[in-house]
Formats: C-alpha cells, sequence, structure tokens
C-alpha cells in the first residue's frame, strides 16, 4: 500500500495495469493527476539499490540491504562478509528512511518484489535490466529527511487513529477517484498488496 501511495504518475493507470491493462490514459481525476507531487531523478539511487539486492545474493530484506547501501558494519553485515561488497557505502547520500521509499517504489513501479514466503527478501524482477544498464531513467516521489527516531510509524494503527495520516489520506483520495464500482476491488487488491508492502516495518532485516 506505501509503495502505490508513493506512485509519482496516474494512481488509475497503475491499478488497471496491474490487472493486465496497461494501455490507458491519466484519468485526470486521482489526486497525482490533480496535483502533481514533487519528483527527483532517482536513477543513479535506483540502480545503487538493485545493484546492492544483486550483489548481496538477492537473500536479504530491505533494511540489511540499506545496511549495506549506507556502510553499516552491523553484524549481520559482518558476519555476511558484507562490508567487502563494491556496493558497501556507496549510498550515503541517503539517509535509512529515504532509501526505504526508494525501495518501495522500485517494487511499486515492478523493478523488484517481496518474497513473501522468503520473510521479505528482495528480488529482482527481469524489468530492472533496462535501468541497471543505463537505458532507462526512473522519476522517484521526493521524501523529506525524516529526524531519527521519527520514521517507525504503524501506518495500520496510526491510520485507524488519524484519517490526517497522508497515506490513509491518499488511499481515501484513491478510492474516490474510482466512485463506488471500483472501490471492492481496490480494496482487495490493497489487503493483499498491503501483506507484502506494509511488511517493510516488519520484515527480515
Amino acid at each position: 500500500m506505501l509503495g502505490l501511495c508513493e506512485i509519482t504518475s496516474c494512481r488509475r493507470q497503475v491499478l488497471l495495469s496491474y490487472f493486465g491493462e496497461p494501455e490507458h490514459p491519466p484519468c485526470g481525476n486521482c489526486d497525482t493527476c490533480l496535483e502533481p507531487v514533487p519528483v527527483w531523478d532517482g536513477t543513479d539511487a535506483a540502480r545503487k539499490a538493485l545493484s546492492a539486492v544483486y550483489r548481496s545474493g538477492q537473500r536479504f530484506g530491505v533494511n540489511h540491504v540499506v545496511d549495506i547501501l549506507l556502510g553499516q558494519s552491523t553484524e549481520k553485515v559482518l558476519q555476511n562478509q558484507h562490508q567487502k561488497l563494491s556496493t558497501f557505502g556507496i549510498g550515503k547520500e541517503l539517509d535509512k528512511n529515504q532509501w526505504r521509499s526508494v525501495f518501495r517504489q522500485l517494487v511499486a513501479r515492478g523493478y523488484l518484489r517481496v518474497d513473501a514466503e522468503g520473510h521479505g527478501v528482495l528480488l529482482l524482477n527481469d524489468t530492472c535490466r533496462g535501468l541497471l544498464r543505463g537505458e532507462e531513467t526512473i522519476q522517484l516521489r521526493k521524501d523529506p529527511r525524516v529526524p531519527s527516531g521519527k520514521g517507525k510509524t504503524d501506518f495500520r494503527s496510526a491510520g485507524r487513529r488519524d484519517r490526517t495520516n497522508p497515506a490513509m489520506r491518499r488511499l481515501d483520495l484513491l478510492k474516490n477517484a474510482y466512485g463506488k464500482i471500483y472501490v471492492p476491488c481496490v480494496s482487495d487488491w490493497l489487503k493483499n498488496r498491503m501483506c507484502r508492502l506494509m511488511s517493510f516495518s516488519t520484515m527480515r532485516p
């Protein structure tokens, strides 16, 4: 769900593409069509993220891969000798929360997938090849830096307590954009995706 909320293009296009209908123009009604979000050139960051997943063997979750990018010599990093990887410490220009956002967006765009049966292990999709080879660029949603200790919100409980939560507000806008006929299928889809995408906060480190 968080990945869907961070999409920078038309949300209706993303949903219809997921259901096998990629040839649709922007709807002009969802929040990202009505109020385009600020973006940044995330091509270099995306390549670093994908490379770190690849070089660590596609056997770890987002927290561990972020530690590699930030050059954190954690017990797990040292145990797997990942401090010797070429991607170790190459991502210090972003903080931990910003890297998590990069990974969420790469999952949402289909460059990565989360292995739910493998406790949140990140896996590369074939679609990432063009980006890794420098044949594609990518624009990512621009996130502000979050002060340390304030980026661990439980969106499930926060959404129940406060409907002004940005993720929940975007979800409401998403539902409103399609009308009642779309809400049942959107809700079922989000329930399934939430189990995978929301696992970024609880997945294996």
